[in-house]
């Protein structure tokens, strides 16, 4: 399965979910080879909740992540100056990275979204 395949897989699974969507990228000026595929989580979701489906993941040996944290809120550049808006901290708060390997069985994938839609 490739990673396209597997993003639209996840696309698919939580299309009619109002507490999480797919991240999704400006096809207008790319075409992604989806290496990593994020989830982003609404505002009702608390950072808490996250952190609960992350670990529950971890226990079923399903490994996630959470965005890349800013660099401007990483201890080397803390005191340093910041020209921009919250956008990034925001989606560090709301999203997780979620299994993309090409290597993906529709079985793992199921398993991988029921678990999160349960804890949702």
């Amino acid at each position: 399965m490739k990673r396209r395949d597997v993003n639209n897989i996840y696309r698919k699974y939580f299309k009619n979910n109002i507490k999480v969507s797919v991240f999704k990228s400006s096809e207008e000026f790319c075409y992604s080879n989806h290496w990593l595929t994020s989830l982003l989580f609404n505002e009702e979701v608390s950072n808490t909740k996250i952190k609960t489906i992350k670990s529950t993941l971890a226990l079923h040996k399903i490994e996630t992540r959470f965005l890349w944290k800013p660099l401007h809120t990483q201890p080397l550049f803390c005191n340093e100056l910041f020209y921009g808006k919250d956008t990034s901290e925001k989606l560090f708060k709301r999203g997780l990275s979620v299994p993309s390997s090409s290597h993906l069985k529709s079985e793992d994938l199921n398993i991988i979204c029921e678990t999160i839609n349960k804890l949702l």
